[in-house]
């Protein structure tokens, strides 16, 4: 099938082959960006297996037909129910905006032994994807490898495909729906004087967390009273009672949460949360990044970076919204490419260093074999020659160990770069949303406010009112429609 298709500057030819597992392409006039090509190609239904490098020969001028994108290997992730998760629509949203619903939501995190914690619904499987979108199943992946749904204190049942609690405790979620249950500790208060906090517990504090105290545990944390200008860094969710404020603006002072964050007020933060966070009163003079879901009635003067949904009555103050996931620090996966990046790099430096020494050990053993046809020749077995033919031997011997040991190094860095690789598919796959990108604003956003995407910025100039801004993933823009 054949496309011809104005752009801004010209025309694309656009070829599908082969059923739709191949799309070339090519600049019949004009020229076109990398943007403008990935938008018309996403208009055309042609959404993934791009090939960047070609998409980038257009743009710089090629005027020969190429393949823009192809069909390719993923790995389908396996369709998790999590059974005691808070989830979050829009009418429960604007619920909580109305303080009518937050009742719903499961803020103690307390489980017994034996109990569910997640099903796998549907096993993760290999499929071909092609560039519309559309898949074919090669392979149901191995049962083994869903054990990884299964972190610390939980039980993986390969029978029934279930993570449950191994003990009584406080359970929650990763990002990537791994299921973890830690024993409940209570403590009193916590203040600068306890050092940094470190165990291997949930935390319950019946009153405060004062200033300047630190506190970094594995699982959920649970305060009656305030968290006051303090650094706290949770693998779990943070539920605080009254409030979490930096009233003396201690730089330090930071809270980062791997699940969720549920609180009355937010103030003077910096604050990163893995999936959600739900303010019941205000988030004020912040910096808020998270994943997933922002609730919160009024946002004044604040930094707000959210992957997916805004739900909010009054933006105010001159605030700043980033909207989409690209705007969303994930230093756990970022960390993690990066080490798979220098994996890779070394194993290229491994493949020229093995190069290296086989062209050493192939002029070693040329060397060697012109000198014992010379001793052939001359039929003379003197005293030099043999010292030349051991050095030559020993240099050998020397090379072939060098050559094996870097071998065994290659290998085993093969093997982890396979293993990385497959973790990094896992966890991009699992940390994917499908939902639509947008704000809802019940009430206002006032002048002096900004929102941000990929390829947009919508500066508020006059106060709108009752109204969504939805991100469009295809052009990196934002589109406003009323409530």
């Amino acid at each position: 099938m054949r496309k011809y298709i104005k752009i801004n500057n010209g025309i694309l030819e656009l070829v599908i082959l082969r059923n739709g597992r191949l799309v070339l392409g090519e600049i019949k006039e004009g020229f076109a960006t990398q943007q403008e090509i990935k938008t018309i190609l996403k208009e055309n239904d042609i959404v993934c297996g791009y090939i960047d490098n070609n998409i980038k020969l257009i743009e710089n001028g090629q005027k020969a037909q190429i393949p823009l994108a192809t069909d390719y290997l993923e790995y389908e992730p396996a369709e998790i129910e999590k059974h005691l998760a808070n989830k979050i629509n829009k009418n429960i949203a604007l619920g909580i905006l109305n303080n009518s619903t937050d009742n719903i939501f499961n803020f103690s995190h307390k489980i017994k032994k034996g109990e569910k914690l997640l099903t796998l619904n549907l096993m993760p499987e290999l499929v071909i994807r092609y560039p519309d979108g559309n898949k074919k199943s090669i392979k149901k992946l191995d049962s083994e490898k869903l054990k990884k749904f299964s972190g610390e204190n939980t039980i993986f049942n390969m029978n029934q495909k279930s993570v449950s609690a191994a003990i009584d405790g406080s359970f929650h979620y990763s990002i990537y729906a791994i299921a973890y249950v830690y024993p409940l500790l209570t403590l009193q208060s916590i203040n600068y004087s306890h050092g940094e906090i470190k165990y291997k517990n949930a935390l319950q504090i019946e009153s405060n967390i004062q200033e300047e105290s630190r506190v970094k545990i594995p699982s959920n944390l649970i305060v009656k009273g305030y968290i006051s200008c303090a650094f706290i860094d949770t693998g779990g969710s943070v539920h605080c009672l009254k409030g979490i404020e930096n009233q003396k603006k201690i730089e330090s002072s930071k809270l980062k949460s791997g699940q969720n964050i549920y609180t009355n007020l937010i103030k003077n933060f910096d604050v990163w949360a893995g999936d959600s966070v739900i303010v019941k009163d205000k988030i004020d003079e912040c910096r808020i990044e998270c994943l997933n879901t922002i609730i919160c009635p009024e946002i004044v003067n604040s930094e707000i970076r959210v992957g997916n949904k805004l739900y909010t009555k009054d933006i105010i103050n001159s605030s700043r919204i980033y909207l989409g996931s690209s705007y969303v620090n994930n230093e756990h996966l970022n960390k993690f490419r990066n080490i798979h990046k220098q994996h890779k790099k070394k194993m290229n430096d491994l493949d020229n260093i093995l190069n290296e020494e086989k062209t050493e050990m192939e002029l070693i053993r040329s060397k060697l074999t012109m000198q014992i046809k010379k001793m052939r020749k001359t039929s003379l077995n003197n005293f030099n020659s043999d010292i030349v033919i051991n050095r030559f031997f020993n240099r050998l011997i020397n090379s072939l160990q060098k050559f094996n040991d870097n071998i065994k190094i290659y290998n085993e860095t093969l093997k982890l770069i396979e293993n990385e690789k497959n973790e990094l598919i896992f966890l991009e796959q699992q940390s994917k949303s499908k939902q639509d990108t947008e704000i809802i604003i019940c009430g206002r956003i006032e002048p002096g406010s900004a929102i941000y995407a990929p390829n947009q910025t919508l500066r508020i100039n006059k106060t709108l009112k009752n109204i969504s801004i939805k991100l469009d993933s295809v052009r990196g823009t934002l589109k406003i429609n009323s409530l």
